[in-house]
């Protein structure tokens, strides 16, 4: 149903973009041909309140709390795989005292 929308998305080569076509092409979809693409989250959100089609993009909270007042956001991240995000550092370096600060607060926010 969604292909007969006018859609906005994520700009393509982007991994939001990537994972919304794989999920379309496993659904036996048409091709998506979105009527706009952007890097910007903040941009389709803006182009939805305009009234200009539907936006299928990954959010910050930031984002979504700044919006939430004047959109209507449906969750469909189950629809998706997960994103996997990486911590990259120089070889035998000692990490900074945030960077140590950071892993131990994401890894204690993964066991929850």
């Amino acid at each position: 149903d969604l292909i007969s929308q006018p859609l906005l998305c994520p700009s393509v080569g982007t991994n939001a973009r990537s994972q919304i076509d794989a999920v379309f092409a496993r659904a036996g979809g048409a091709s998506l041909q979105p009527i706009v693409d952007s890097h910007n989250s903040a941009l389709l959100l803006t182009y939805v309140e305009q009234g200009l089609g539907i936006a299928l993009t990954s959010l910050s909270p930031i984002l979504m709390r700044e919006f939430e007042s004047r959109l209507a956001f449906r969750e469909v991240s189950h629809l998706f795989e997960s994103e996997e995000v990486i911590l990259a550092q120089r070889e035998r370096r000692y990490a900074a005292p945030h960077v140590d600060d950071f892993v131990r607060l994401v890894e204690a926010c993964s066991k929850t």
